[in-house]
């Protein structure tokens, strides 16, 4: 019988030590869910000021855009009256060269009048 309860202490002494090791386990799985909630915590806080970086940039660019956009409707429209202004700067070109032409006629005519007398 003492072979038989050697035998019992032995297993039982193993199986404590086998708790020992699961409990010692158990307590890092503990302490490895413990630091992931804090990682999963440090993630959710840094999106938060990334989502934040990205709101503010977004607000920031349509800002930009609308200042830009206003600058060229004031250029388009500075284009359009400089190309008003040459359109008639060039009927007044074109109307003083009709009429020194018909000048010049007159001054021709003029001159053949007076060589022929």
């Amino acid at each position: 019988m003492k072979t038989g309860q050697k035998k019992l202490t032995t297993e039982v002494a193993d199986l404590k030590t086998g708790q020992t090791k699961l409990i010692t386990e158990i307590g890092g799985l503990k302490e490895g869910q413990v630091k992931l909630t804090s990682g999963v915590k440090d993630l959710k806080s840094g999106q938060g000021r990334i989502e934040d970086k990205v709101d503010h940039l977004s607000l920031e660019m349509r800002s930009h855009f609308h200042f830009v956009e206003g600058k060229l409707n004031i250029h388009a429209n500075v284009i359009e009256i400089a190309d008003d202004e040459n359109k008639n700067v060039q009927i007044e070109i074109d109307y003083l060269k009709a009429k020194t032409r018909k000048h010049e006629a007159e001054i021709h005519k003029i001159k053949k009048k007076l060589q022929s007398k």
